[in-house]
């Protein structure tokens, strides 16, 4: 069994974490320890799940609870301590001799597991994104250190957050990002989303909609008229991304769908002929490894990107790369005008087919044997 401390919830909208176990599960049990939320937001929230549920094949969720306040400095300590005793608890019940224990977690949650491999998967720069998590750069840092203290193994999602780490401990393995191939390969043959309703051809984004995303490179392909689809959540905290995203999505030419379930995302994929990545220069960006670019290439589609150095570390001339908005909107609307025949698709298939979460999920197993 493995145990995977995760840095979300499972019913988050499905990313690094939840791709992976998924991945995982098929292989051997995983249990899947959600972060944990206070007895009272479980009330508040009307969650009634039981402490246990099956998540997907292979895979066991664990609910977590801990006391009121579990993002209060005071508070953490307990919160740490009490998923950890609600895990071992669980852990009696199975009796498959845990392999590993994985964390994800930005908490210090690796100590404490003598009988296991200890591996600690940065998923993300916590240290630059403090703020996202609601917490000081002070206290990412010292819980960054207190993982990686306990690793026995240390993981990072993209290179550039490898050589971070390697600043402060044993170097790291790159365990990048995957996509699921099988997901998208029959895109060509579905029918588009039925509520999409732009002409096409069609620009799209899928994820979420936050300060992350650089909304100068969408506001840039929208201003040159082509059609520009969003899917996903909005999670914008500042006032001026809220109005400048009111805005874009005001727009005859842009269509905002929210946020779809996974297994939904193909028939939007159907719809777009262009994939974009447009995320902000910021540390934490430049640390991360966006999904979306795996799965545009996936369902056989363009990809245009900022220049994120986990584009360019792919290596592959099969992702356009723009270091600003007029470069950004013209490499669209080139792809936009440009043919995808079946061999050119198959290509982009081909190549997000090396990358697949199987592929990830056998690189974890290897690395602890």
């Amino acid at each position: 069994m493995i145990v995977y401390l995760a840095c979300v919830s499972w019913d988050a909208v499905a990313g690094t974490d939840r791709h992976l176990v998924e991945s995982l599960g098929r292989r051997l049990p995983v249990l899947w320890v959600d972060p944990p939320m206070s007895w009272v937001g479980r009330r508040r929230h009307g969650v009634t799940v039981t402490r246990l549920t099956s998540a997907a094949p292979g895979v066991t969720r664990l609910h977590t609870v801990a006391p009121p306040g579990v993002s209060r400095p005071g508070v953490r300590a307990v919160s740490r301590s009490l998923v950890r005793r609600q895990v071992r608890r669980v852990l009696a019940m199975y009796p498959e001799p845990v392999l590993a224990v994985v964390a994800t977690s930005p908490e210090p949650l690796l100590t404490g597991w003598p009988d296991a491999a200890r591996i600690y998967y940065a998923t993300d720069d916590f240290v630059a994104g403090a703020s996202l998590l609601g917490c000081t750069p002070r206290y990412a840092k010292l819980a960054l250190a207190a993982n990686l203290r306990a690793a026995d193994h240390v993981l990072a999602v993209s290179d550039t957050l490898a050589q971070t780490l390697n600043r402060s401990t044993r170097p790291a393995v790159v365990l990048p990002n995957g996509c699921s191939p099988e997901h998208y390969h029959q895109v060509d043959e579905l029918p588009a989303a039925a509520d999409v309703t732009l002409s096409r051809p069609i620009a799209g984004l899928v994820g979420q909609l936050n300060e992350r995303i650089d909304l100068t490179m969408l506001e840039a392909v929208a201003c040159n008229g082509d059609s520009l689809l969003l899917v996903g959540p909005r999670y914008e905290q500042q006032p001026a991304t809220r109005r400048r995203l009111d805005a874009l999505l005001e727009r005859d030419n842009v269509q905002w769908v929210g946020r779809q379930p996974f297994h939904r995302l193909p028939a939007y994929l159907a719809a777009i002929d262009v994939g974009l990545t447009p995320y902000t220069d910021t540390a934490f960006n430049r640390a991360s490894f966006p999904l979306k670019t795996l799965e545009y290439l996936a369902a056989g589609r363009a990809v245009v990107s900022t220049d994120l150095p986990s584009a360019r570390w792919l290596g592959t001339d099969l992702i356009d790369l723009a270091v600003d908005q007029h470069t950004f909107a013209l490499m669209v609307q080139a792809r936009l005008r440009e043919q995808r025949t079946p061999e050119l698709a198959a290509m982009r298939r081909r190549f997000a087919g090396q990358h697949s979460w199987d592929a990830r999920a056998d690189q974890l197993l290897g690395l602890i044997g």
